[in-house]
């Protein structure tokens, strides 16, 4: 599904479920990770590549509504 050259790492450290309207979460999601993959792909020379996602909240901060946070990071800019 993935190139050899590319590691998905996922850690999701959120301790509860969190509520969303699940179609529209994917279809949000599926294009940050296409728009990731463009970007790495771009790249002239590709080697040990990575995706990481991580699910995570912040006791200490105030977010909206309370909401966790969803991180993506790759090694290339996204362009969102």
């Amino acid at each position: 599904m993935f190139p050899e050259w590319l590691t998905i790492a996922k850690d999701y450290s959120l301790s509860q479920p969190v509520p969303l309207i699940k179609v529209s979460f994917q279809q949000v999601f599926l294009s940050i990770i296409e728009n990731a993959l463009y970007a790495i792909e771009s790249k002239p020379a590709k080697h040990d590549e990575f995706i990481r996602i991580k699910s995570f909240s912040k006791p200490d901060q105030k977010t909206v509504a309370g909401l966790p946070f969803l991180k993506l990071l790759t090694q290339v800019p996204l362009f969102l």
